[in-house]
Formats: structure tokens, C-alpha cells, sequence
């Protein structure tokens, strides 16, 4: 039984996502439809799941398309019938969301790190934070779990290497190093969806460059406060049209 979780979740949604540019040039990529749905709500109905009702959307790039999203989101999720002559409209299916959805701009061109500052004063306590690209079926509870026995600042959930992504290596669940673009891969990579507690906010420097997974996440390590919890079950980040066609046919298929 999922136990339910009483904290917001922020989701960074501000990139351009190039590498996906056949969608991204006129869609931001958190919108880009896995099987007729935006990653972004394949993301929050899994945490939906685990009972969590506080999103925080940073936004960027094509920012407006987001709110837009959200603001519309019964005629963008609905079957409807309108009168054109009143503009009256009766929805005939709606859908049914408990959800408060707060979308904020960081910033065209900001670095992850700084989204997450822009943000600070709308937290207040312990927050899940994930990137706006990638799915999961990460056990939130397990997560939440992992990072209290640690009693360390921050939890990031560790994925099996794909090869391709930075990597990080662990020993016992401690975080002992991790690179961003290696040129040799380890037994794991950062998977998002991280646990953080606030007083991490304060290493984060209030300027438009500072990465979270790079500047930030190093003080952490430095500071011996990350914790690892490792998942070797579902993830994709969709960076590309192949990525995005295999989780479609995963899901397809029910896998």
C-alpha cells in the first residue's frame, strides 16, 4: 500500500531540450506527448500516486505554453460540447485532479541550480525534486524511506548506466564521486527524483549559472551529505525521438 506523501514537488521544466528539436523548436519538451500525453503528466500522475498535491513547475523556454497547459487544463483534457453563438461549454468528461499546480518563471536561459533558488521562498520544509524529461515508476515511499535512515541533506535516486550519462559511484548507499560526461561509465547514473531537505538552498549562489548536478551537488558530496537510493527498475529520460518511441511502445505494450 502507498503511503501517502505531505510534501511539494518541484519540477524543473525551463530547458530547451535540443536534442529533441524536431518537437522542442515550437513545444517546451516537458509538453512533448508520450502516447498522446505531455511527459510532464505522465510525471505527476506517478506521484500523484503516492498522494502529493503541491507542484511546483519551474519554466522557461516557451514558458507560456506550460501555463497555458494548466490554466486550460479541462479543454485540453476534456471532450466538450460548446455553443459558439454563447460560448457556453458543457464538458462531458472531466478530469479529476486534486492537484494545486504552481507555475514559475526562472528564467529563458538559467542553469538548474539557479531554478531551484528562484523557487526558494515557495518551499517550506522537505521537497521531491525531478527533471521535466524523465519517467519512472521509482517507488516515492522507498525514496522518502532511504533518505530519512540516512539523515543526510539530499537523496538522489541512482539508475543502472546506460552508458551514455554521467555516472556515479557508490559504496554502502554514500555517494563517493560522480561526473557529469565520463569518458568511462560506472554502475550508475543520477535518475533525478531527489529527496532535499531546505537548508541545501543555502548553497546554492544566487546567480543565473549555477547547476545543480555539477556546482551544488559537489558541496553536498564535499559536505558528505548525499545519500544514494538505487533503483533498477523502470526510467527513461526522453532526449531523443528513439527515446521517445521506446517508451511509447513500452507503454503500448504495458511493460
Amino acid at each position: 500500500m502507498k503511503e501517502k506523501v505531505n510534501m511539494k514537488a518541484v519540477i524543473l521544466a525551463g530547458g530547451r531540450g535540443s536534442r529533441l528539436s524536431e518537437f522542442t523548436h515550437s513545444i517546451p519538451k516537458p509538453l512533448v506527448p508520450i502516447n498522446g500525453k505531455p511527459i510532464i503528466m505522465h510525471i505527476i500522475e506517478h506521484l500523484i500516486n503516492y498522494g502529493i498535491k503541491d507542484y511546483i513547475i519551474c519554466t522557461g523556454y516557451l514558458e507560456n505554453q506550460i501555463k497555458d497547459y494548466f490554466i486550460n487544463f479541462k479543454n485540453h483534457n476534456s471532450d466538450f460540447e460548446i455553443n459558439l453563438s454563447t460560448n457556453k461549454i458543457n464538458y462531458l468528461n472531466k478530469p479529476n485532479l486534486n492537484i494545486s499546480v504552481s507555475c514559475i518563471f526562472t528564467g529563458n536561459k538559467n542553469q538548474t541550480g539557479s531554478r531551484i533558488k528562484k523557487i526558494e521562498k515557495f518551499l517550506d520544509g522537505r521537497f521531491l525534486m525531478t527533471y521535466g524529461d524523465g519517467i519512472s515508476d521509482v517507488n516515492i515511499n522507498e525514496l522518502i524511506k532511504s533518505h530519512s535512515k540516512s539523515k543526510k541533506l539530499v537523496t538522489m535516486t541512482a539508475v543502472p548506466t546506460p552508458g551514455r550519462w554521467g555516472n556515479i559511484n557508490i559504496k554502502k548507499n554514500k555517494v563517493i564521486n560522480f561526473s557529469e560526461k565520463p569518458t568511462q561509465t560506472t554502475d550508475y547514473i543520477n535518475g533525478g527524483f531527489f529527496i532535499i531537505e531546505p537548508k541545501v538552498l543555502k548553497f546554492i549562489k544566487d546567480r543565473n549559472n549555477i547547476r545543480w548536478e555539477k556546482e551544488v551537488m559537489e558541496i553536498i558530496k564535499k559536505k558528505k551529505q548525499l545519500n544514494a537510493y538505487v533503483h533498477k527498475k523502470f526510467w527513461k529520460a526522453i532526449d531523443t525521438i528513439n527515446d521517445k518511441e521506446q517508451v511509447e511502445k513500452l507503454l503500448k505494450d504495458k511493460k
